[in-house]
């Protein structure tokens, strides 16, 4: 039985399931405003529900490729990580993780949308190539904004279609609905250049990341064996401290910048589409308060973890991990704008449900 849980946990692990309410709520939140921005009936069984399911197969498959393709560098870097430590075979991994992969398709496929379907088929392309290359180049960081830019694109057009008229493409560039996947990857990318420097050390391996080139390195050394960079007690508080202040500025000020976007871009568009006539100038009022609230709270949640990880360097994954679970508020504010309450409510429950479980099982 035990030996069964144990397989269970390193299957999660490797999953990193922990995060998954967030592209669930990705998911959710783009089904949401191409249903509303094509006037689609949602109260009926859906072909296009499908395309929900697809985001989070790929996010799952993607993960535990990942896993598979930097077996080796895990085996130094992080050897308790699943395959590793002998828990999950590499053969069994790249098993999984390209069945996920296909499954993402087969339900793209299920929901009759040739758009959709192909935008799967760019989302699978991106998860691959950048589990494969990510060690090799800074620029993949990119990928990961566009993987969750998609996420968000596909399940939104798939329900802006009918039978008739296929994708309705230009109803949704007038409802403002590419903010929401731009203000994702925007997001994500920012949160990979710092999950770049994550924190390798493990203090009972006595092992730390250089300060220049993040090589893995026994801590008791002063120059990396990489780089030959200075990594003295000195200069690694000099690295743990540089540029504290206007960070901290910079994470304080962006989800506010990101909440006036989707006021002024969002909002009047989503009205219009309503074809609200009477009370619009409260409607206006009640969703510009919750998209600075729910901006404000990214904004503290975002900042107090910034300072947890200045404070000690080690909490680097744990700040990432709280990063990573803002993005179903970034959801929330936007699906806010259109007045979905109930769906940014459920958003916000997946930021709440991302930070527990990454309690038990390790967001990044």
């Amino acid at each position: 039985m035990r030996a069964a849980n144990g397989r269970a946990r390193a299957w999660l692990e490797i999953m990193r399931i922990s995060n998954l309410p967030t592209v669930v709520s990705t998911a959710i939140a783009g089904g949401a405003i191409g249903a509303t921005v094509a006037a689609r009936d949602t109260t009926v069984v859906d072909p296009a529900m499908w395309s929900l399911a697809a985001p989070p197969l790929a996010y799952i498959g993607g993960m535990i490729l990942n896993d598979a393709f930097d077996a080796r560098i895990d085996a130094v870097e992080r050897p308790a990580r699943p395959i590793p430590s002998g828990r999950i075979a590499p053969g069994h991994a790249y098993a999984a993780g390209f069945a996920c992969l296909g499954l993402a398709l087969a339900c793209a496929a299920a929901t009759g949308s040739i758009d959709a379907f192909l935008l799967a088929v760019l989302l699978v392309a991106i998860v691959v190539t950048y589990d494969a290359i990510h060690a090799r180049a800074r620029a993949v960081v990119l990928l990961l904004g566009a993987s969750r830019a998609l996420a968000c694109l596909l399940p939104m057009v798939a329900f802006a279609r009918d039978a008739d008229e296929g994708t309705h493409w230009a109803s949704l560039a007038r409802g403002a609905a590419p903010v929401l996947p731009a203000i994702l990857a925007l997001w994500t990318v920012g949160l990979s250049i710092a999950a770049r420097g994550e924190v390798i050390a493990v203090p009972a391996a006595g092992l730390w990341p250089c300060v220049r080139c993040r090589h893995a390195m026994h801590d008791s050394a002063d120059t990396c064996p990489e780089c030959g960079a200075d990594n003295s007690s000195t200069a690694r508080i000099r690295w743990a401290n540089r540029g504290r202040s206007w960070h901290m500025w910079i994470i304080t000020v962006v989800p506010l910048l990101l909440a006036v976007v989707v006021h002024q871009l969002v909002v009047p568009a989503a009205i219009a589409v309503s074809g609200a006539t009477g009370s619009t100038v409260s409607m206006t009022a009640s969703r510009q308060l919750a998209i600075f609230g729910i901006g404000l709270a990214i904004a503290v949640l975002a900042t107090w973890a910034r300072h947890r990880m200045a404070e000690d360097q080690r909490l680097t994954p744990f700040a990432v991990g709280v990063w990573i679970a803002c993005l179903p508020l970034l959801d929330a504010m936007t699906l806010a704008a259109f007045g979905a309450w109930r769906l940014a409510g459920l958003c916000i429950g997946c930021t709440a449900l991302t930070l527990i479980a990454q309690r038990r099982i390790a967001g990044s």
